[in-house]
């Protein structure tokens, strides 16, 4: 479990960082970086209840409990979303920030 963690890890600044270097340099293939990196943890590491999940498991594909909340993923995953959206200007990122936002807002991940 422990590289699997590592590998989610090292995703979420990566997608953050293809996002920045897209943003700073305007290059088509830091864009597409980031775009896919979206599509992955749309499609993978968000919750039914709408909570950024932690981890992955390689072997099995299971994902994290979503009982393992910890701001720090949601907040990364925020700020990716936010730069990809500014680049893109493609509404569907600005959407899908709100969603582990309103988790945060909502007091689940402050212990509320």
């Amino acid at each position: 479990m422990v590289l699997i963690h590592f590998a989610f890890t090292v995703f979420k600044p990566s997608f953050r960082l293809s996002a920045y270097l897209a943003e700073a340099t305007k290059e088509t293939k830091y864009k597409n970086a980031a775009i896919r990196s979206a599509k992955w943890i749309k499609a993978h590491m968000i919750s039914p209840n709408n909570v950024v999940l932690d981890s992955l498991n390689g072997a099995s594909c299971a994902r994290s409990a979503s009982s393992w909340i910890f701001t720090y993923n949601s907040g990364k995953v925020i700020e990716g979303l936010s730069v990809l959206h500014d680049i893109t200007k493609d509404a569907q990122w600005d959407k899908l920030s709100v969603v582990p936002s309103l988790t945060l807002s909502a007091g689940r991940l402050l212990g509320g």
